[in-house]
């Protein structure tokens, strides 16, 4: 974040946007700086690997047939303020960094500084940017990045080797979850790294600006393997046959990059969500994954297993249990449970990553028990020096696990409200919208506006309740009965961050419900905004629909 403001003094205040529709320039800027900052003084925080968490959710969007393009005219100050959205900062950093490691560190910092020299102290549309580059790297910068920053959505690159493997095809299409095809058929200018090793020689990594639907180009030898997106570094989704697709996952710790087996995962859950994958030959390449030692990986590993956790109930939810299980094991069992003196950061926190969801996901009983230790001292939960994995407990006779836990339980309010510092509050108070308690969730929500739950933390409270899977119904009726309650008390940027978690309710008769309410009761100054969530919401349900019952019967004993 220091690195982020800092680089304001550049963009927006050496050289400022010319007006608001330049905003994202400002932003996207900004957060490129951050992740390449903090890269630099820190290279073991992998912060572009972390990085791909931030474009997953970019994608998530702007898959959407309610999208938007990253630069669009803005008339009113509500035009203005719906910029500041995930797509201006999260897509617009990730089409900066496609085109810095298309062209090259050099001819990037050579534009960006002829850009700088020649307006500062001024005004500059974005126009201006791609022309310094263009100048300075002799490649077609402009028509490149107009096709990113004037059009929303972005591609889907299948990548296939010809027989012989002596040659590459790229093909390109609009990819997106629902809405069927665009009215115009779409195509952008990709420049587009990409990884492949000849036969009996090293890896090599070469170029192809795609402008048209499909290009191939010939390799200099026969290629074993090629990875199409290399380093991630491309705002595209990559395809490849569904064996392939297998084969780079068995192989994905000796051939990829940790950032590269993040985005195949992450390309194949989107895959699923698009109804082009099914869910079991999602789980298979997941399967083959599980000796994963990067900690980004694995969070994508455990957001996979966790989306399918929620299609699945009763028998068929145990023996997913089980199965999860068996993938989090060993690498947990490599770990160990307690810190070791040469963890790196990395390591610290997928511990607690793998902790997490061993006691969530897989249901362990023995890791649930281990926060119980500590607080026989009477001392509230140590929820700061554990990671919350025992914050919705679950088992298959939960009225034998509530008495269990009914202790704890009960002392989490009293954590919350004496946290030794807001970061300590704070985890207790999204441990509370966890639990499978509805008394206890009722109590802490209740008097959101009283006091308990601080003004700046209730839109945050409320969507993390609706995304609570056994009470995330009753969190709405709350949220939908206490509505003019909550638009005074919050800001209006907070109540459409609030309303996201809507995505999480995916019953047919939940999208009705949610849209009809919607319908009625406009959100402020987020129209724009809500609509993406309500098609996230649908893409969800329509997910559930297709996958649901044939997960059920795979997985049934």
């Amino acid at each position: 974040m220091i690195h982020h403001e800092l680089a304001h003094m550049w963009f927006g205040d050496l050289v400022t946007m010319k007006w608001w529709n330049g905003l994202w320039l400002n932003e996207a800027f900004a957060t490129f700086m951050e992740m390449r900052c903090t890269d630099a003084f820190r290279p073991g925080w992998q912060r572009w690997v972390d990085f791909g968490l931030s474009r997953s959710a970019a994608f998530d969007t702007d898959a959407l047939a309610s999208t938007r393009p990253i630069e669009f005219e803005v008339n009113s100050p509500a035009d203005a303020e719906g910029m500041f959205d995930i797509l201006t900062y999260e897509k617009g950093a990730a089409v900066v960094r496609m085109l810095e490691q298309y062209l090259g560190e050099d001819r990037f910092r050579a534009g960006i500084r002829r850009y700088m020299r020649e307006h500062q102290y001024g005004n500059a549309e974005t126009t201006d940017l791609w022309d310094a580059i263009e100048t300075e790297s002799g490649e077609p910068v402009r028509r490149i990045m107009d096709s990113w920053i004037f059009q929303g959505g972005f591609p889907l690159v299948s990548v296939s080797l010809s027989d012989d493997g002596r040659q590459a095809t790229f093909r390109q299409e609009r990819f997106g979850y629902e809405g069927g095809d665009p009215a115009e058929p779409q195509t952008w200018a990709i420049p587009l790294r990409f990884r492949w090793k000849p036969v009996g020689g090293d890896p090599i990594t070469d170029r192809v600006l795609i402008e048209s639907d499909a290009v191939t180009i010939d390799l200099s030898d026969e290629a074993e393997w090629i990875v199409g997106n290399a380093e991630g570094a491309s705002f595209v989704r990559t395809a490849y046959r569904a064996e392939v697709t297998e084969e780079l996952a068995d192989l994905a710790q000796e051939l990829m990059l940790p950032v590269e087996r993040y985005a195949l995962v992450d390309d194949a859950w989107a895959t699923v969500l698009a109804g082009r994958l099914s869910a079991s030959q999602f789980l298979s390449v997941l399967e083959l994954m599980t000796t994963e030692s990067d900690r980004s990986v694995w969070q994508r590993i455990l957001s996979g297993f966790s989306a399918i956790d929620r299609l699945v109930d009763g028998d068929a939810g145990e023996i997913f249990a089980e199965n999860v299980h068996d993938a989090i094991g060993p690498a947990l069992a490599g770990l160990g449970l307690t810190p070791l003196p040469a963890d790196t950061d990395r390591d610290k926190r997928l511990r607690a990553d793998l902790i997490r969801a061993m006691g969530t996901l897989a249901r362990d009983l023995e890791i649930r028990r281990r926060p119980s230790a500590p607080s026989r001292s009477g001392s509230a939960i140590p929820i700061s020096s554990t990671p919350p994995s025992a914050s919705p407990l679950r088992s298959s006779d939960r009225r034998q696990h509530r008495r269990r836990c009914s202790g704890r339980l009960r002392r989490l309010p009293q954590g919350h409200g004496r946290g030794h510092h807001s970061q300590e509050e704070v985890r207790y108070l999204y441990a509370l919208a966890d639990f499978p308690d509805a008394a206890l969730l009722a109590e802490r929500r209740s008097p959101t506006s009283a006091g308990k739950v601080r003004s700046q933390n209730v839109a945050f409270w409320v969507r993390r309740g609706l995304t609570n899977r056994g009470l995330g119904r009753d969190v709405w009726a709350f949220m939908s009965t206490h509505w003019q309650e909550l638009l005074d008390l919050l800001p209006s940027n907070a109540v459409v961050r609030m309303v996201d978690g809507v995505t999480a309710l995916t019953y047919p008769d939940d999208v009705a419900m949610v849209a009809e309410f919607f319908e009625a009761n406009p959100v402020p100054t987020g129209g724009k905004t809500l609509s993406q969530i309500l098609e996230r919401q649908r893409v969800g349900a329509a997910l559930r629909t297709r996958e649901s019952a044939r997960l059920q019967a795979l997985l049934a004993p």
